[in-house]
């Protein structure tokens, strides 16, 4: 959306905050994020790759900020008290690109008209009319208020904005839409992606084993208890050892239970998990039921 001077009529000031990182760089940093990043699908991270600044997924779009203060006379416990409310307000901007936050003393250059900033708005729903300012205002400074406050009333207010310039990437793939931001001001950026393919399948694949690993170790030791038994209702009391096993194996079954759901992300959120150490608890009920068994066997002179 083009900026319009309509929506800033209010205003103290306009300033542009400063561009402290290129264009380029920003988009580079983007690039090497997502292609280093290996529970990023490759096929995406490919796209990236040769992504230009001319490419029609990448612009420059702008951030709007405003500040506010307002000095108000406020009622609590009957007695009236006056102070001043200000802070910072956005909506519609990730908060990893932290427009709050400046580099150095946040210079920016003021204008005399909006429709002078060559980029379009990034979050259109952060626009206001004169009365729809008026109106967010009033909340914003009932929510800094005491909240024993019971009326207050402004003597006088007023709104600056800022434009905070951002590189805005935006791909879309595998029927979602994926958005890349690079704050040209602070350099702080946020990037998305989808998950690689191959690193769900091989979380699938970990849970697929860890369930027969634990299904296989439940009823090796089950066996090898009820062999125990068997053997201890005679002489040999040894068997009854076989027993522990089945109980560790049922607290462990119980304690390590995931949804299919986290094990599509287990490798996603851990690319470099070797399949063993995502196997262990599934190995540790096996190993134990294999003892168990064992145990239950030799008791009855097997």
């Amino acid at each position: 959306m083009r900026l319009d001077s309509k929506y800033y009529s209010y205003c103290k000031e306009i300033g542009l905050m400063k561009e402290n990182f290129s264009k380029q760089g920003a988009l580079d940093s983007i690039k090497k994020e997502v292609c280093s990043t290996a529970a990023a699908d490759p096929a995406f991270a490919a796209l990236v790759q040769k992504l230009t600044l001319n490419s029609p997924e990448v612009s420059t779009r702008v951030c709007v900020l405003y500040s506010y203060s307002a000095d108000v006379d406020y009622v609590v416990g009957g007695n009236i008290k006056s102070g001043t409310v200000s802070n910072f307000g956005y909506a519609g901007v990730p908060d990893s690109l932290h427009i709050t936050d400046y580099k150095g003393n946040g210079e920016y250059t003021v204008l005399q008209d909006v429709s002078s900033i060559p980029y379009t708005m990034y979050n259109d729903e952060n626009l206001f009319t004169y009365e729809q300012i008026k109106s967010a205002l009033t909340k914003a400074i009932d929510d800094q208020l005491p909240k024993s406050t019971t009326s207050f009333k402004s003597r006088d207010w007023h709104v600056s904005a800022y434009f905070v310039p951002v590189l805005n990437v935006l791909i879309k793939y595998g029927g979602k839409t994926y958005y890349m931001n690079f704050n040209l001001q602070n350099g702080c950026y946020h990037w998305d992606y989808p998950d690689n393919p191959a690193l769900i399948k091989k979380g699938m694949k970990a849970r697929f084993l860890s369930f027969w690993a634990k299904t296989g170790g439940l009823l090796l030791a089950i066996i090898g208890a009820l062999s125990g038994i068997t053997a201890a209702s005679g002489s040999n009391k040894i068997g009854l050892l076989a027993i522990l096993p089945v109980i560790i194996n049922f607290i462990i079954v119980k304690k390590t239970k995931k949804s299919k759901a986290y094990c599509k992300k287990l490798f996603i959120k851990n690319p470099n998990m070797t399949m063993v150490t995502a196997l262990k608890s599934g190995l540790t009920v096996l190993i134990l039921g294999v003892v168990s068994f064992l145990v239950g066997v030799i008791a009855n002179g097997g």
